[in-house]
């Protein structure tokens, strides 16, 4: 597939096929050709060259509604349109209260919705702005619910969030689509790890396409080596739930329901930033380059919050809660600026709609 005729190709001689309620995984460093190939699903792209099938249809034959009307999508950004919020998920009207009610209470958006005046008539601002980030995610995971297609796309679609709502969201996702085929690009390789199966991209081509244990098995392999560069203790955790010794679900399942984040025991050593006592020295090393990483988040340097670090003339308890703003931002940068990966657990089924999907771009 080419963006334009004079242009090289973004994808190269991919062919993979998906077989109906699989999990596929799909990773691969920035450029590698990921979001290029839901692109080319939806047929926003068409291919220059080869296949694109699903149950043996060529998709290029078939209208753009009846194709895109059978595949879902949760996005990297949250899409919501202006309008009510009955009109975001079901814009055609082809669904009763009752199907909306109860796709919005699975994906824990009910109690918010409820609270609202206006209910399923709430006014959604443009772009959503006066939903929270999480808020407009859920809210296209309750849009998915509501079509339940037999394709569901992923295209890091917890990437903006924080890891309570992106465990509820993969939580949510293993439960109401077991049935259904879901392609995933991965934003954290924690949420693609037991994957029926991975695909790992590299300049529009694939490089390894095979099951997590299969690949962790390669020594040298690419996605052993993404998993290795991932830190010692969350790689051995990734292999141990890649090999069954960890159970994923249960581990999804405990964060979703707490009430602050999990972390890795790596990083709970962090808590004890708290009885740490910084000397006037300390704090003058940290200070120049906090600013610095302030003003790179944030574009700006507040002067009062620069004149305070300059002269030191704040508590150490304050001090530490922009260092703790700063790093949550790190976070959200580092987020959406790495590769990672979403998860959908594999289970097998006696029945599916969909029989397989086979792409082919030569």
């Amino acid at each position: 597939m080419k963006y334009r005729p004079d242009l090289p190709p973004v994808l190269n001689n991919l062919d993979f096929t998906a077989e109906a309620g699989q999990k596929i995984g799909i990773v691969g460093r920035t450029g590698a050709g990921k979001s290029s190939t839901f692109l080319t699903l939806f047929r926003i792209c068409e291919a220059s060259t080869g296949t694109i099938k699903i149950d043996g249809i060529d998709i290029s034959q078939l209208s753009m509604h009846a194709l895109r009307s059978k595949l879902s999508i949760i996005p990297q950004d949250p899409v919501l349109f202006t309008g009510s919020v009955r009109f975001n998920l079901d814009p055609f009207g082809q669904f009763d209260d009752q199907v909306l009610w109860n796709a919005l209470e699975r994906s824990h958006l009910v109690d918010f919705v409820k609270s609202r005046p206006d209910g399923l008539e709430e006014l959604i601002t443009d772009g959503g702005e006066n939903f929270s980030v999480g808020q407009r995610q859920l809210l296209c995971l309750a849009r998915a619910l509501v079509r339940h297609s037999s394709i569901l796309v992923l295209d890091e679609a917890t990437a903006a969030v924080d890891v309570q709502t992106d465990a509820l969201i993969q939580k949510t996702i293993r439960e109401e689509f077991a049935s259904c085929t879901v392609l995933a690009i991965a934003h954290r390789l924690n949420t693609i790890i037991d994957s029926d199966r991975i695909l790992v991209l590299d300049a529009g081509s694939k490089v390894e396409y095979g099951t997590p244990a299969e690949l962790l098995s390669k020594k040298g392999g690419e996605f052993a080596s993404m998993v290795d560069d991932t830190g010692a203790d969350n790689a051995r955790f990734l292999r141990d739930v890649a090999t069954g010794r960890v159970d994923m679900k249960a581990h999804i399942e405990r964060v979703a329901s707490e009430n602050v984040p999990n972390v890795s025991p790596r990083m709970s050593n962090i808590a004890s930033i708290s009885s740490v006592q910084f000397s006037a020295p300390e704090m003058e090393q940290t200070r120049k380059a906090l600013l610095k990483v302030k003003g790179a988040l944030f574009d700006t340097t507040s002067r009062s919050w620069s004149a305070a670090l300059d002269s030191q003339e704040i508590t150490e308890e304050q001090w530490l809660s922009d260092l703790k703003l700063v790093l949550e931002q790190l976070v959200v940068v580092a987020t959406t600026r790495l590769e990672r990966f979403n998860i959908e657990r594999s289970e097998d089924h006696d029945h599916q709609h969909v029989n397989r999907l086979s792409i082919t771009l030569n």
